[in-house]
């Protein structure tokens, strides 16, 4: 048997968002994701939001959160890794992109009482030394800025690619291209990433809105953060497949989805195996 990969209830696609720095500009992206019901990623620097440090872009003044507040804000949504200080990783030695990523990693995790497990690289910088470094830590992606242009999950998740910027021109014609897919052999993501305070610089606020309003609340499209989509695709990958092709072990603590050639959708359940023939071979 032939099966395809699919998210939880049998969904073909997953709609996922990220953003970096911890700005007061999340608090109102915060507001539109709920209200359209999105799920998101925010990726904080630790050691600039104690130092509450502000910075300007042009004549806009960009002001970080208050760390000691960050669970209180984001407690619906995951926190990743943005390195302490946001520096140039592929500058730093191995004991500088230790230090960057693993006080990070523990500051948010004491102020989140959660494992981080996921980082967006500065820049969308990163190097040999970066990934062995996350491996280490029990970090399991890293988001970079190169943007692909299409819905493909990545091979490699410290390599992790995102659909486009939200200033992407093409961004209202690829949330199209992607509520009208119905097929593909394997599960397709939608990925946005920015920086909130560039609605601000942007006079655009409008543009998010409208997007969200979009793709909100549509059956095959499963709403999930960073970290669920990445674990979920890693945990899929574990699935054994009988040496016939009619047995399928999860080995795993997840339920996983498949769709057979038919595209009916099976749940094989954590820690189980089941039968997919469909017919006597």
């Amino acid at each position: 048997m032939v099966y395809r990969n699919r998210f939880p209830g049998g969904r073909l696609k997953a709609l996922t968002f990220s953003y970096d720095d911890g700005v007061q500009q999340d608090l109102r992206l915060l507001q539109i994701f709920h209200t359209y019901h999105m799920k998101a990623t925010f990726n904080l620097n630790a050691g600039l939001m104690e130092k509450d440090k502000p910075w300007y872009l042009d004549d806009l003044l960009i002001q970080r959160l208050p760390f000691e507040k960050i669970k209180e804000y984001y407690q619906d949504f995951e926190v990743a890794s943005h390195t302490l200080t946001h520096p140039r990783l592929d500058l730093l030695s191995s004991a500088g992109i230790w230090l960057e990523l693993a006080r990070d990693k523990v500051n948010l995790e004491h102020a989140m009482d959660c494992p981080i497990k996921g980082i967006a690289y500065p820049f969308g910088v990163y190097n040999y030394e970066t990934i062995e470094c996350l491996k280490e830590l029990g970090i399991i992606y890293g988001r970079t800025t190169q943007s692909t242009g299409n819905f493909l999950p990545p091979e490699d998740f410290y390599q992790w690619h995102p659909t486009c910027h939200h200033n992407d021109r093409k961004l209202m014609r690829l949330a199209d291209d992607f509520l009208n897919l119905n097929y593909a052999d394997t599960y397709q993501i939608f990925y946005v990433w920015g920086h909130s305070y560039e609605f601000d610089s942007q006079h655009n606020w409008k543009r998010i809105e409208n997007f969200c309003k979009k793709m909100q609340d549509h059956h095959d499209i499963w709403y999930a953060t960073n970290v669920e989509i990445c674990q979920y695709i890693l945990d899929s990958r574990k699935l054994i497949t009988s040496p016939g092709g009619g047995m399928v072990i999860n080995p795993t603590e997840t339920d996983i989805w498949i769709s057979d050639e038919n595209e009916q959708a099976i749940c094989i359940p954590a820690k189980k195996q089941i039968s997919v023939f469909t017919e006597d071979v």
